[in-house]
């Protein structure tokens, strides 16, 4: 990791119920926000996917493709397709993440945080 940045979250789904229980809708605003913050990322992971993984994008089976998604205030990016029979990847995951997701997070780690100061900022805004 570029910047020596590491995150570790224990007891995210206490934190998900505390979310549920203080607040019951996002604004839209702030849930366009968010996934706006990860656009770039998935489109550099989709890239850093096709370019390091083998066999990842071709044959009509284009599992570099990624996905945003969302809870609440909780983003995230994921790949899109998953296994459906034949030989299965065992090793699928950490290898995407390690090749594509997590180099893709470090090219946009400054701008991802400062986005995301922005956005915590409005909703402590809004709340008071």
């Amino acid at each position: 990791m570029a910047e020596g940045f590491h995150l570790v979250v224990k007891g995210v789904e206490d934190v998900n119920k505390a979310f549920t229980k203080i607040s019951t809708k996002v604004d839209p605003a702030i849930g366009k926000e968010l996934r706006e913050i990860a656009k770039p990322v998935q489109q550099t992971a989709q890239s850093l996917a096709v370019a390091n993984i083998s066999q990842v994008g071709g044959s009509g089976r284009s599992w570099s493709r990624m996905r945003i998604g969302r809870k609440k205030v909780m983003v995230y990016v994921a790949e899109r397709q998953h296994g459906s029979g034949g030989s299965p990847r065992p090793n699928f995951f950490p290898l995407i993440m390690r090749e594509a997701l997590e180099p893709a997070l470090d090219t946009h780690r400054s701008a991802v945080r400062m986005a995301i100061s922005n956005v915590l900022d409005k909703l402590i805004r809004r709340e008071t």
